[in-house]
């Protein structure tokens, strides 16, 4: 499974705002998508940009195969 990457553009407007001014970095912190079947690309970008540690929940079983997947090419 593949998901879209954020462009060079976007990615650096995100690290700006999240990075700079509303959240802190590092693994003490959580991150949960709700509804990650889709890409799992926020996931994937707070545990490479941040540190966190990710949970994805969705209804899905074949969403849930997604993220299992996406995890294993992250972590």
């Amino acid at each position: 499974t593949s998901f879209k990457k954020l462009s060079e553009d976007e990615e650096k407007s995100w690290n700006k705002i999240l990075m700079n001014i509303l959240l802190p970095k590092g693994n003490n912190y959580k991150f949960i998508e709700l509804g990650c079947a889709g890409s799992g690309r926020m996931i994937e970008y707070f545990y490479r940009n941040f540190g966190y540690e990710i949970y994805g929940i969705d209804i899905s079983d074949e969403g849930l195969k997604n993220l299992e997947n996406i995890l294993v090419n992250i972590l």
